[in-house]
């Protein structure tokens, strides 16, 4: 696997570098967005990591620049920035973290990214017709909060995509347990919160559940640590403050 790292802060590549390496990855680096684009025919890296505010551009205009390359369209981009800027247009496989974050956490989110694609093309490769179908609908006719129960109940293991008002979220399951998600530049529990939150008011939106095996999930990857009780009991006492 190859991962570039678009940074010319000499601390930011050190800490992540070595996590980056433990974790498979070949690393690469590149000091500016003109330097990485430059390379990224000949590179073809399966994640990139770029600074929100790089010297010559921002992180969002390298993002834009490689999503505008069809040979890079599976490509895994992680922007580091506080919050999400409006302009970054989240896709498939783009990821918004805290610079702050742990270097670590941040590896391993970058090898889910790409273990995912793998998994996807994996699947591609293999289908047949006797495959069961993924279940999905429209939140209209199944609230989320039930459907994220009813997954829980049945010791469900795969991944729960959502879309709302233009917005994607995922939730990871591993036998009825949620351990990952992603939703709008946030990860975690967090994540799992303002789906909830998001989706108690969206105009429309509609879901999907892909069955995957236990070995297909790359558990390392545990961004949600508290039990679905303990979301929903945090979830009941924010909208009992709000209110």
């Amino acid at each position: 696997m190859k991962a570039m790292i678009v940074s010319a802060d000499k601390a930011r590549i050190g800490n992540l570098e070595s996590p980056l390496r433990k974790n498979d990855f070949d690393v690469e680096i590149a000091p500016t967005a003109m330097h990485a684009a430059s390379i990224l025919e000949r590179s073809q890296p399966d994640v990139i990591i770029s600074e929100g505010q790089l010297s010559d551009m921002s992180g969002c205009d390298l993002h834009e620049i490689v999503r505008g390359d069809p040979s890079l369209v599976t490509t895994g981009f992680i922007l580091l920035a506080a919050e999400k800027p409006n302009e970054f247009e989240m896709r498939k496989h783009d990821l918004v973290m805290n610079p702050n974050s742990n270097p670590t956490d941040i590896a391993l989110i970058a090898k889910r990214l790409v273990q995912e694609v793998l998994h996807q093309v994996h699947n591609e490769v293999r289908a047949s017709q006797d495959r069961a179908p993924s279940i999905g609908g429209s939140l209209d006719d199944a609230d989320l909060l039930n459907l994220v129960q009813w997954l829980a109940k049945s010791n469900s293991t795969g991944k729960l995509l959502i879309h709302m008002d233009g917005a994607y979220g995922a939730i990871y399951f591993s036998q009825g347990r949620p351990t990952h998600a992603e939703y709008n530049g946030r990860i975690g529990e967090e994540a799992v919160i303002r789906l909830f939150g998001q989706a108690s008011h969206a105009s429309q939106g509609h879901f999907s559940f892909e069955k995957l095996e236990s070995d297909a999930l790359d558990l390392q990857t545990r961004t949600i640590r508290k039990s679905l009780f303990q979301l929903l009991m945090e979830l009941a006492n924010l909208e009992g403050v709000s209110q």
